[in-house]
């Protein structure tokens, strides 16, 4: 499942927009489900800025791609310019 927004889940930090593994019957309870409360298992982390400004990230898909890869970010083949530039930004 992929956040808006960076997540710590299970110890584990992920960037914004990246793919978080979600096991089978994780305790996530849909509005439906609950009973008045809400099972949040996510932890949501607020960014304190991050590393790269808009304008930093106005670049080419190919110079998004290797800029991502130099940070460490594993990108799939399929992602988007946009989904990098939310990876990137997740950075600080």
């Amino acid at each position: 499942m992929k956040f808006p927004y960076l997540v710590k889940h299970n110890g584990v930090y992920y960037p914004i927009g990246t793919d978080v593994p979600i096991e089978e019957g994780g305790g996530m309870n849909t509005p439906a489900e609950s009973s008045g409360k809400v099972d949040e298992p996510f932890e949501t982390v607020e960014p304190k800025g991050s590393k790269y400004s808009e304008d930093d990230l106005n670049l080419p898909y190919m110079k998004l791609k290797a800029l991502a890869k130099k940070e460490g970010l594993k990108v799939p083949n399929t992602a988007k310019a946009e989904e990098i530039k939310e990876m990137l930004r997740g950075i600080v």
